[in-house]
């Protein structure tokens, strides 16, 4: 109508992208109201322990970039509509009135785009279900030692005010001191906490190789330990002996290896009364016990080969000492540091957290991940309800009055319903088996080089509950116009035409 009393092909070009860049501004003012929203909510969140997350925010290059993305959105989608319209052929499009459907194109690419946001959707849900599989199958992955009850905390000694003889001495005495405070377990110190994400490492080199080529096999962890470590820690002894009591110079090197490093270096025999070296320089050490492997949680590696040494061999200046107690952990820390300041009034004690706030770090990063990814999930489904339910709707008035004939013939609302839900439904299947296929392939290529996918990713559930929560919001995204559809009164569709 507005062609034929005179206006111009630019002219229509131009209205219908005015209309849709406004409703792009508007949908990007929600977005970013939203997105907003959604920032705080997830910065004040407890619990994620990330890195200056309380900080994060939307600031003035968020916005420009969120606004800049929403006008070519609303150029490019609505650049195709304007198109289609500007070819409109007067003539044929007066005589067909509102009987028209759209032409065979804009309905080919309506269907398009249902199937490739379908297909988006599929890869977003499966990514999040293959995040929080592995967050829960990480979590449930044996630590090797027990976190509860265990408090932390950092002692570094000055250099210019303790020998190595002196720092041996002060921590033999605070240990001692730890462990008579009421309600405290057991105590011990180590060089750094498990779950450290940079373990120290060092080349390993067996006595009977070593004899005879003078090679290097590889390498292993190496943690500096006080007596009573793996007593306090919970980790299991498995065979021999722990460290008796602390070191002496004048005392034979004794070692205790994980059993990772027993099974890799002597597979067949007992690691028991082997000997090795840590480097060239070292002198060789008996090994006397084997414990549980520790794992390393936010590497997400399978467990290192380790052994641990006496402290007093290196007696260095900082260690972290673990303090096991019988009540909250974090109700022992005044009384901790008032031990420390009777040994050295001068000493600071810093870093004190609880061995569960040292575990919670290790995996906060794959925990925020998974929350990002669930929340995408979310927003992707009910994108995908939002375009079914507009295509399906619009298909619904496109095709009023033949839905009105069919219904005058003898149409039953089950007919009318079946042939809009699988209409509807077609561009749906079409767009999961392209998702479920492409997520299948993408996981499979880049499962070797992320632990623990290339188990998730052959999870059947995850594909068949990805499969069914699509299908349902679908199926309630297509009846929705299909119901409407059986209220059209046969006669007064007929008549509007």
């Amino acid at each position: 109508m507005r062609a034929a009393l005179g206006a111009s092909p630019a002219r229509l070009v131009r209205q219908l992208m005015i209309e849709s860049l406004l409703l792009a501004g508007l949908g990007g003012i929600l977005g970013l109201g939203l997105a907003f929203w959604a920032t705080r909510l997830i910065a004040s969140a407890k619990g994620l322990n990330i890195a200056r997350l309380s900080e994060s925010g939307i600031d003035g290059s968020v916005v420009g970039f969120t606004l800049l993305v929403t006008m070519l959105t609303g150029l490019i989608f609505g650049l195709a509509p304007a198109w289609w319209a500007s070819r409109v052929n007067l003539t044929d499009k007066l005589k067909e009135g509102s009987r028209s459907d759209g032409g065979r194109v804009p309905h080919r690419l309506r269907s398009a785009l249902v199937v490739a946001e379908v297909t988006m959707a599929v890869a977003v849900l499966v990514g999040a279900g293959l995040l929080v599989s592995m967050l829960s199958r990480l979590r449930a992955v044996p630590l090797g030692f027990t976190p509860d009850n265990v408090l932390t905390m950092q002692i570094s000694l000055p250099g210019s005010k303790y020998g190595q003889k002196q720092r041996i001495d002060f921590f033999n005495q605070l240990l001692e001191r730890f462990r008579a405070v009421p309600g405290v377990v057991d105590a011990a110190a180590v060089e750094q906490p498990p779950t450290t994400i940079n373990p120290w490492n060092t080349e390993i080199m067996l006595e009977e190789v070593d004899a005879a080529t003078n090679t290097t096999r590889s390498s292993a962890e190496a943690h500096a330990v006080t007596p009573r470590y793996f007593q306090t820690m919970g980790i299991p002894l498995v065979q021999g002996q722990d460290f008796a009591t602390p070191y002496r110079v004048d005392q034979p090197l004794e070692l205790i290896v994980s059993e990772t490093f027993a099974h890799r270096y002597w597979p067949n025999e007992s690691a028991v009364g082997k000997s090795f070296r840590a480097g060239p320089n070292n002198p060789f050490g008996t090994i006397v016990g084997v414990v549980r492997d520790v794992r390393t949680l936010n590497s997400q590696q399978s467990p290192s080969p380790a052994f641990y040494f006496p402290y007093g061999y290196i007696g260095m200046p900082g260690l972290v000492v673990m303090v096991r107690t019988s009540a909250q952990p974090e109700n022992f820390a005044t009384p901790l540091r008032a031990e420390v300041r009777q040994l050295d009034g001068e000493q600071p004690v810093y870093n004190i957290r609880t061995m569960n706030e040292i575990v919670a770090t290790a995996t906060a990063q794959q925990r925020f991940q998974a929350v990002l990814s669930s929340l995408f999930a979310v927003v992707a489904l009910l994108l995908v309800a939002i375009g079914i339910y507009s295509v399906v709707a619009y298909m619904v008035k496109q095709r009023r009055r033949e839905i009105g004939v069919r219904m005058a013939v003898g149409a039953s609302t089950r007919n009318i319903l079946r042939m809009v839900i699988l209409q509807g439904m077609r561009n749906v299947l079409l767009g999961l088996v392209l998702g479920l296929v492409a997520s299948l392939t993408l996981t499979r290529l880049i499962g070797s080089s992320v632990f623990g996918l290339t188990t998730v990713a052959t999870d059947v559930r995850i594909y068949v509950v990805v499969a069914l929560i699509l299908v349902g919001v679908a199926l309630i995204a297509c009846y929705l116009p299909a119901w409407r559809a059986t209220k059209i009164d046969p006669s007064l569709a007929l008549r509007s035409e």
